[in-house]
Order: C-alpha cells, then sequence, then structure tokens
C-alpha cells in the first residue's frame, strides 16, 4: 500500500488543537458505538449457540431482543462508525502519517474489515428478525389456507436460517479483525518501539493484546448496560407482556454488564502500564483514574438495581459507564498527543517556516539557519555522542560522509534505504523526510559536520 505521509500538512499551532479536540470527538463516538454493536453482537451470538443446545425459548429470545435493540435505527452505523472512523484516519494522517510508520495503513485496512463486519451484522439482525416472525406464523398457520405461500414461506425460512448462520460468524469474525487492526494501528502511532516490527509481529504483542481485550469487555459492559437502560428506563421502560422474559433478560444483561465491569480498571491499567512512560502525560492519569472511579460507581449502582429493581438510579448508572469509556478515550487521545508532541511540533514549525518564506517573497532572500534548523528538525531524534532508541549519534554516522558532503545532503534530502544501522551494528526505525528545501539541507549538514569538527 502507498505511503500517506505526503498528505500531511504544515499547520499552525492553533489548527494542530483543533484537530485534537476533534480527534477525541471521533474517538469517543467510534469506541462507544462500536463497543455496544461488538459486545450486543457476542451477547447474541453467545446465546443463540445455547438455545441451540438447550432449546431455551428465553435464550433465543434474549438473542434475538439484545441485538435488536442496539440496531433499531438503520442508520447510526453511518453516522457513529464509519464517519467518525475516516475522521480518525485522516487525522492520524494529518498529526502522525508523516514520521515512515505504518499506523495510518493499518487503519484504513481495519476501516476496510469494519464496513464490512457491520454490514454483515445487520445482515444477521435481519435474519434473525425474520425467523421470529417465522416462528409467530408457524404458530398461528393452522388459520392459513394457501399451502402454495406457506410452502414459500418456509423456504424463505430455510435460507434465512442459512444466512443468520453463516452472516452472526462472520459478523463477529470481520469485527474482531477490524478493532484487533484498530488496536495495532493506534498503537504504533504511541509506541515507537513498535517501528521497526512488522504490523503481524505487533499484532501479537502484548500491549495491542490487552489492548483489544480492553476494547472487547468494554463493549460488553457497554452493551449490556445500554439494553437495560432502553429495556427498562427508557421512555417510561418496555411492556414486556412476559414477566418471565423481563426478569430473565434483566439479570441476565446485568449479570453479563457486572462481570465485565469488574475487569475494567485491571485492564484500563494494565494499557497504560505498557505505554512509553515518556508519551504518559499528566492527563492521561487523570483520564484513567476518572474512568475508573466512574466503573465502580455504574458497577453499584447497577448491582443495586439488580437486587432491589429500583429503576430510580438506572440513569445514574448508564451515565457513568458511559463516562468511564469516554475518559478511557480522552486518556488514549492525551496519550497519542504526548507521544508525537515533537512530530506535531516539526509541523508547527515547517507551517512557520513556510510563512517565512512567504514574507521573504516580498523582502528578499534570508540567511538559512543551520542550527535553527538542526534545533527543531533533527535534535528530537539524534544526539551528537549519544545513541537514542530512535536515531545514531552523530559521531557513529556522519564520519563516513567526511570527503562526500553531497551525499550526505542527499541523504537528509531523501533519506533512503528508509532505515539505519550504525558501525556497531544497532538497527533503527526510518528516517522520515523533512519535506527540507536544497539549502535548508545544505545548512543543516554544514552545521552538523562543523560541529563535530569543533567548529561554531
Amino acid at each position: 500500500m502507498m505511503s500517506l505521509e505526503n498528505l500531511a500538512l504544515p499547520v499552525s499551532g492553533s489548527h494542530i488543537s483543533l484537530l485534537g479536540f476533534l480527534l477525541l470527538l471521533a474517538l469517543i463516538s467510534f469506541t462507544i458505538y462500536t463497543g455496544i454493536v461488538f459486545g450486543s453482537m457476542i451477547l447474541s451470538y453467545i446465546f443463540k449457540k445455547k438455545n441451540k443446545k438447550s432449546g431455551n425459548d428465553l435464550e433465543l429470545n434474549f438473542s434475538q431482543d439484545i441485538i435488536n435493540v442496539i440496531t433499531t435505527n438503520p442508520t447510526t452505523w453511518f453516522g457513529f462508525g464509519l464517519m467518525p472512523f475516516l475522521a480518525i484516519i485522516l487525522m492520524y494522517i494529518q498529526m502522525a502519517g508523516g514520521q515512515g510508520i505504518n499506523s495510518v495503513n493499518i487503519l484504513i485496512v481495519s476501516f476496510l474489515f469494519y464496513a464490512v463486519g457491520i454490514t454483515v451484522i445487520y445482515f444477521y439482525k435481519n435474519s434473525l428478525h425474520f425467523n421470529m416472525l417465522y416462528s409467530l406464523y408457524e404458530n398461528r398457520k393452522a388459520i392459513a389456507k394457501d399451502e402454495f405461500k406457506e410452502g414459500l414461506a418456509e423456504e424463505q425460512n430455510k435460507q434465512m436460517k442459512i444466512l443468520n448462520h453463516s452472516t452472526g460468524f462472520w459478523g463477529l469474525t470481520f469485527m474482531f479483525i477490524s478493532i484487533w487492526l484498530f488496536a495495532t494501528g493506534t498503537q504504533y502511532a504511541v509506541d515507537q518501539s513498535m517501528w521497526s516490527a512488522s504490523a503481524i509481529e505487533n499484532m501479537f504483542s502484548f500491549s495491542v493484546i490487552f489492548k483489544l481485550t480492553q476494547f472487547i469487555v468494554g463493549g460488553v459492559s457497554m452493551a449490556g448496560a445500554t439494553y437495560v437502560f432502553l429495556r427498562y428506563f427508557w421512555d417510561g421502560g418496555y411492556d414486556f407482556k412476559n414477566n418471565e422474559y423481563s426478569e430473565y433478560a434483566r439479570k441476565t444483561a446485568l449479570g453479563w454488564t457486572l462481570v465485565s465491569l469488574v475487569f475494567q480498571p485491571l485492564l484500563m491499567a494494565i494499557v497504560i502500564g505498557y505505554a512509553d512512560k515518556s508519551t504518559v502525560s499528566s492527563m492521561v492519569y487523570v483520564g484513567i483514574a476518572v474512568a475508573v472511579v466512574l466503573s465502580f460507581i455504574g458497577s453499584h449502582i447497577l448491582y443495586t438495581y439488580l437486587r432491589n429493581n429500583e429503576t430510580s438510579y438506572l440513569k445514574y448508572a448508564y451515565m457513568a459507564v458511559i463516562g468511564a469509556f469516554i475518559f478511557f478515550a480522552v486518556s488514549q487521545q492525551s496519550n497519542f498527543k504526548e507521544a508525537n508532541h515533537e512530530y506535531l511540533t516539526y509541523r508547527v514549525h515547517e507551517f512557520e517556516m513556510l510563512e517565512l518564506a512567504r514574507a521573504a517573497e516580498k523582502s528578499g532572500p534570508v540567511e538559512i539557519d543551520g542550527g535553527e534548523i538542526y534545533k527543531t528538525r533533527c535534535s528530537a531524534c539524534h544526539k551528537f555522542d549519544v545513541a537514542q532508541i530512535t536515531a545514531p549519534a552523530y559521531a557513529d554516522v556522519i564520519p563516513k560522509y567526511a570527503d562526500n558532503m553531497e551525499a550526505l545532503v542527499n541523504f537528509i534530502a531523501n533519506p533512503t534505504p528508509r532505515g539505519n544501522i550504525d558501525p556497531n551494528g544497532n538497527k533503527y526505525p526510518p528516517m522520515a523526510n523533512q519535506g527540507l528545501k536544497k539549502n535548508e539541507v545544505e545548512a543543516v549538514a554544514k552545521y552538523i559536520v562543523d560541529q563535530l569538527n569543533g567548529e561554531k
């Protein structure tokens, strides 16, 4: 897949702040909606399988009910799923895509799986709905007179059962792969240690696996809490007509929600625990702390509702559960912004340089300061005498250009091959193309060589 790094544009500091806020909104929308849909799909598929073994109609009814409640509006997948996902990709291109990493490409593949998965899930929901209607028809078919139409209905029902089985499995599979890739792509952007490994290797790293697990468990808790809120509180509660099923669905949804909420604080802590400490700001810890507190509050209120069946505070429980994942998204966005601080600073500086260049066209040529370019473009990764995790020391690699300044200039202007191995055999991630003009490249190359030669 082609690199998208050249699509990233230099922007001002105020635009970076705006992009960060929009990224947060997109992450919140995508995380909550996708978590609820995927969690409800997991529960629906589990209870459909249980019904096949036990024949318990309560299990089948719950399987149909929970996916139907979550996907009632057929347009929400576009406004709360696909569009926020596209927005996330575009903002990652702008805020992290020019560093020569695979984050954006992985997210694009994830989006393709997501689009297919969410479509298949709606097919699954509709096929379940048809099976339910046919079951009602079966119980009343004695009043029917047209045997031909009865045969068509029976044949259609058989086809729908086949469709339901395949769409259930493939809907879960595509969504699972999409979320796994999403966890990998977003982790790439905050963990530089992943840059030198392949995407497949990183998909099985502990940090990605725990992030994936947290998303799945969180999805189940949000799906269960959403079902309980919509069925037992919203608009006065749903009129079930069947008290046995109403009680079964209430206890089942609450049980799964409470169990998954118990693990949330631990999983959130592990996700942050695996983050590079240099990329974890105080806001990251604040977001996690608030998320943990809200998880405890939500689970406590839901447990009280499970025991007493008192719906007065149910809305507060739901707000606490959803709020927990909003603040977890806040912590993840803060982690992303901190991890890409140097790159974002470079983009802002590039914008300022372009503004200066435009002004210079009116006032005449300006002197290029190689030292200033080094400080803003190079010093984040390179030091003169000390090797960093991101790049070798200049003292180890510049000497090979001692008699060939042109080669050094060419490499800085177009850093290929896109990986570095110093004389000690250490391997470093690809160097990003800084997009410098020829006179800027020549100035910074001269500055580096002069500094190593002891000239001021």
